[in-house]
């Protein structure tokens, strides 16, 4: 705490030298305008308050705008973080000896756990849902056995709120494999989970399929639906109204020719393209079905943000969109310029840097870097990753009224 302390006086302080001493010199310029023009009194009066009241303006800085937020992870090996909802509670995965855990984090819990699981995603009812490893048994009628290779991937529900004990939801694989991925993508408030089987979409996996066949599912009340759209050749989230984000891999041959962002409504089985003359990869959907994403424009990488059911999409020149909450912020990075890749918030139409973030956090931890921002909930909380004494290790950005 005393050096979280002694750091935001540092900071407080070379902002404000700063600002004086350049408020100082603008003061200087104007009393020297003031006595060439020989001006009269009243006009010199008003001109020493504006000069007095431009000094004391300096006072009013906001050191930091994110306070960082130690997750109670900062001991073990390496962890990523996955999910936030609108209440700031956090999940993820964290490595320890090698071991997966699916970790659950609010500021009144603090930090528990699932083994040997992954891909966690939380709703706004705290309800988290990721997959795990299950062994496979088999019997006979001699005897009946396990073994390692007949481990079978499945996906799992979790309420720590209520219980620290998960319940298997199964899986919709009929291959037991344990390293044939089945991936949580997303969930809602309506407990809907979208599942893939498969942690990435790329040119690679469209090519196996032909830009169609990787299986996508809704799990929802205890029933994995297979989505059978042809355009979608996999889906990256679902909003509360059951509108799902995908992106369709135009093929030719084996050759990509576009990728196109695709809204497909799970009720009524309605599927809309969104029209990008060149690719456009869709990030992210919020509640108000309000799209961002990052598209091709004569080789340039543009974001845009909009209501693919509205008008015209807003297009970000400077922005990759990542994120959006249901207020419309949105996470990203600036494509170009003197910062390139660093993050920035885009909330109607004012930009907000993020990389003056102090690193200490509010334990009194000092990190080395913040690296990866992932996601943005509605209270403008942001989760991500940075290394700590050489380890990847997630964190949570607090706002600074």
């Amino acid at each position: 705490m005393i050096i979280e302390m002694l750091t935001r006086c540092q900071e407080l302080v070379c902002n404000i030298f700063l600002c004086q001493f350049f408020k100082v010199g603008v003061i200087f310029f104007l009393v020297f305008i003031g006595e060439i023009m020989k001006t009269s009194l009243i006009f010199n009066k008003i001109l020493y308050v504006f000069s007095f009241l431009f000094l004391c303006s300096c006072f009013n800085v906001n050191a930091a705008s994110y306070k960082l937020i130690d997750l109670g992870l900062l001991s073990y090996d390496a962890s990523v973080v996955t999910g936030i909802n609108n209440r700031g509670q956090v999940t993820g995965v964290y490595v320890k000896d090698s071991k997966h855990y699916v970790f659950f984090w609010d500021k009144t819990l603090k930090c528990t756990r699932v083994y040997n699981a992954d891909g966690a995603k939380i709703n706004n009812n705290s309800n988290i849902f990721g997959s795990y490893l299950a062994e496979k048994c088999y019997s006979s009628a001699s005897s009946s056995y396990c073994f390692h290779a007949g481990e079978q991937r499945q996906i799992f529900s979790w309420h720590p709120i209520q219980s620290d004990k998960y319940q298997s939801l199964g899986s919709p694989l009929t291959i037991d494999f344990r390293d044939f991925a089945l991936t949580i993508w997303d969930t809602n408030d309506i407990d809907q989970v979208l599942v893939m089987d498969t942690d990435v979409i790329d040119l690679q996996k469209a090519r196996k399929t032909r830009g169609q066949g990787i299986q996508t599912w809704v799990y929802h009340n205890g029933v994995f639906n297979l989505l059978k759209s042809e355009k979608i050749t996999g889906a990256l989230r679902i909003n509360n109204n059951s509108k799902i984000l995908a992106w369709h891999y135009v093929m030719d041959g084996w050759f990509c020719s576009k990728v196109e962002t695709v809204i497909y409504d799970y009720n009524t089985k309605e599927t809309k393209v969104l029209d990008f003359e060149d690719s456009a990869y869709g990030m992210d959907i919020n509640d108000k079905n309000q799209v961002v994403g990052v598209f091709f424009d004569q080789g340039q990488v543009k974001g845009f943000f909009g209501d693919p059911q509205g008008s015209d999409f807003i297009v970000l020149d400077n922005i990759q969109a990542k994120s959006v909450n249901n207020r419309g912020q949105i996470l990203g990075t600036f494509s170009s310029g003197a910062n390139k890749d660093k993050y920035v918030i885009w909330d109607q139409g004012k930009e907000t840097k993020l990389s003056e973030i102090s690193l200490v956090d509010n334990e009194g931890h000092l990190w080395q870097s913040l690296d990866t921002l992932v996601d943005i909930n509605d209270q403008g909380q942001i989760i991500g990753e940075g290394i700590y004494k050489g380890k990847s290790l997630s964190f949570l950005l607090e706002p600074v009224e």
